[in-house]
């Protein structure tokens, strides 16, 4: 094709290794009523801003392009400091740094995110499923760019390399589900190349698998395509979570409101309800995905019984709790919204369901089997009527410690 360009082969697929100086990570978030829930947290500060690490000039190492590396290098040259990359290292460098181009925080605005407010979810169009304008060969494993363009668009791909990135797409929202919603912010690059050697492997396409292993140029320009639909999936369940609460909690302005908003973020006695009756939803494509916590040696029938796993249920908590915060003074505030700002919520309810699987293995099967029972059912509600001050912990009667 004439007036597209592909990808070059890597000539060395060796990864540089380079001395990185950690920067401090902010761990506050959002100001609430729930100090003795969330011991050891700051809460009275304002969001926590995930940093990037430095890397070994000062500069941030992620989603950052080599034309601004270079620019470190030379300004700290200038004040007698000498770069120890060589030239083929800062090449190998800027094929392991890609720059995504649905990213809305660059290495000096990481606090700047997407409006949550957006009454439709953004995406750019270079992910989008338009019917495929490829005419070349069809198991062809090349990355087409069409002649002006920067990034790849998915519709311009042959179908083989088409079908990898679509099952990668399934990978990430599966990796939100059963892994972590918040992939290394120091290693955002080999992360999406494991995505989508996942779907590759997962489809049986191990030519593909290989040369996104073996060339990093290669897997970072498909990464492109990946990574928006990583954001949109997070994104999603926050959109469903904002709905949520105010149908659940039947939110309206006013003073009583933000007593109840209140009442709910005190001890996390809010419920979420999950909602897996959508076909192309990951509980649906992923069902064999879910597990019994509990052996079937320890007992057989509890075996048998499914589970919303730990990531799931702590991911959709915390993308509620940041919407019902938005609600604790009677009015729902405006934000902009990067779902990074709420890692550390997330990894508090991560920390406190391993406590209870650690210390009530039996009360833990009984709530994350419960939570899988709800979200799976077929009733037309899948929300609360309100909320009686003890939440789903209280309702199950776990407010003792017996099992």
């Amino acid at each position: 094709m004439s007036a597209d360009q592909q990808v070059p082969q890597s000539e060395d697929d060796d990864e540089v290794d380079e001395d990185e100086d950690e920067s401090e990570q902010s761990a506050e978030v959002a100001p609430g009523e729930d100090e003795q829930d969330y011991e050891g947290i700051d809460l009275h500060n304002a969001f926590e801003t995930a940093q990037w690490p430095r890397g070994v000039n000062g500069g941030n190492t992620g989603g950052t392009s080599s034309h601004d590396s270079e620019d470190e290098d030379q300004n700290n040259n200038r004040g007698g400091r000498k770069s120890r990359l060589t030239k083929r290292q800062k090449q190998l460098q800027d094929a392991e740094q890609p720059f995504f181009p649905d990213h809305h925080r660059s290495a000096s605005t990481l606090s700047t995110g997407v409006s949550e407010d957006e009454t439709a979810l953004e995406i750019l169009d270079n992910d989008s499923e338009e019917a495929p304008v490829f005419n070349g060969n069809p198991d062809s494993i090349e990355i087409v760019i069409t002649k002006g363009d920067r990034y790849p668009l998915l519709n311009q791909q042959s179908p083989r390399v088409g079908r990898v990135i679509r099952k990668a797409f399934a990978v990430s929202e599966y990796q939100i589900a059963f892994c972590t919603p918040f992939p290394p912010l120091d290693d955002l690059a080999h992360y999406f190349r494991d995505v989508l050697r996942t779907g590759a492997r997962e489809i049986d396409d191990k030519d593909v698998a290989r040369k996104i292993k073996t060339n990093a140029t290669y897997g970072n320009t498909l990464a492109t395509l990946v990574k928006p639909r990583f954001t949109r999936h997070r994104r999603e369940i926050r959109q469903h979570a904002k709905a949520e609460a105010k149908a659940a909690y039947q939110l309206t302005p006013g003073q009583s409101c933000g007593e109840k908003v209140q009442g709910l973020l005190l001890d996390d006695t809010f419920v979420y309800g999950v909602d897996h009756r959508d076909v192309r939803s990951v509980g649906q494509t992923r069902r064999s995905s879910f597990k019994s916590s509990i052996s079937e040696e320890e007992n057989r029938a509890r075996s048998e019984e499914k589970e919303i796993p730990i990531p799931m249920l702590a991911f959709s908590a915390t993308m509620l709790r940041a919407e019902l915060l938005l609600w604790k003074f009677g009015t729902r505030q405006t934000v902009k919204f990067d779902a990074d700002q709420h890692s550390t919520t997330y990894d508090h309810h991560v920390s406190a369901l391993e406590e209870l699987k650690g210390r009530f293995p039996v009360k833990f099967h009984h709530l994350m089997h419960f939570l899988y029972v709800q979200g799976s059912a077929s009733a037309s509600s899948s929300v609360s009527n309100g909320c009686d001050g003890r939440g789903v912990l209280g309702k199950l009667g776990w407010d003792a410690d017996s099992e």
